[in-house]
């Protein structure tokens, strides 16, 4: 298969991933989770939803580090609760197609799919492709990619040294 060029990669820092399932009324319930998951500070990476009635209806990934916290709010909501399955570590890793959304998007699974690589979630944006992963699997994966993908040449790192947390108010009272 040939190699398309892209504008760039991005591999996030570990992550934990909290998939909700499907049952009626989950809109409002996973729209209550991210709510508690905004009064703690806790940042969304990869947020995606899913309409198709059976799978997953929401897949969102936290930082490793939260994904305790974010385990624990989903776990205290009595409805919500049986719907969660959390995955722990994951990474994301963003493709900015630069040009190639529809060919890209056919490669990559295509690719993916021909390398046993399985793919937790998926989500695009007008710039990327975002793909979520067991983190173990991330190794073999970017050898996968580094043979369909070809990169500019002066590429940024492809894992950031930098990870952003959302530092809590203080409490004025």
């Amino acid at each position: 298969m040939d190699r398309i060029a892209v504008g760039g990669l991005r591999i996030s820092p570990a992550l934990a991933q909290i998939n909700v399932g499907y049952a009626p009324g989950v809109r409002t319930l996973i729209g209550e989770y991210l709510q508690r998951l905004a009064r703690r500070h806790i940042n969304l990476p990869f947020l995606t939803f899913s309409s198709a009635g059976s799978g997953n209806a929401a897949a969102l990934c936290v930082s490793a580090s939260e994904g305790d916290v974010a385990r624990e709010i989903a776990l205290k909501a009595p409805k919500l609760a049986p719907l969660v399955t959390v995955l722990t570590p994951v990474a994301a890793v963003s493709i900015f197609p630069h040009r190639q959304q529809l060919v890209l998007l056919g490669h990559l699974l295509a690719v993916l799919h021909g390398e046993r690589i399985p793919l937790l979630a998926m989500g695009s944006s007008i710039s990327s492709f975002t793909l979520t992963l067991a983190h173990r699997s991330l190794g073999r994966t970017m050898e996968v990619l580094e043979g369909a993908l070809i990169l500019p040449e002066n590429h940024a790192p492809l894992q950031s040294q930098l990870e952003v947390i959302q530092i809590p108010k203080e409490d004025p009272s």
